[in-house]
């Protein structure tokens, strides 16, 4: 089924399937694993940085003052809400 899913999104399906099948990446998958639950992440999304997190989804103002209250003083938002520091 997720092969199926790659073919439609334009993605090869095969490699997909054999990915799954053989389990090429689990070893980096167990790690981001064990990492989130280090981290205490538990929610997804979860906005992680310096110590702090945000957690669930928000509004994009709610990113925003997240971001800033990081630190970042120079704080630039582009015509499609992209954010450079």
């Amino acid at each position: 089924m997720l092969a199926d899913i790659a073919d439609t999104a334009g993605l090869p399906g095969n490699e997909v399937a054999d990915i799954i099948e053989t389990g090429r990446f689990s070893q980096a998958v167990d790690e981001d694993w064990q990492r989130s639950e280090d981290l205490g992440i538990r929610v997804v999304p979860t906005f992680h940085s310096n110590g702090r997190k945000m957690e669930g989804a928000k509004p994009y103002q709610a990113l925003l003052d997240f971001v800033k209250s990081l630190g970042f003083a120079q704080i630039s938002v582009d015509s499609e809400n992209s954010f450079t520091f």
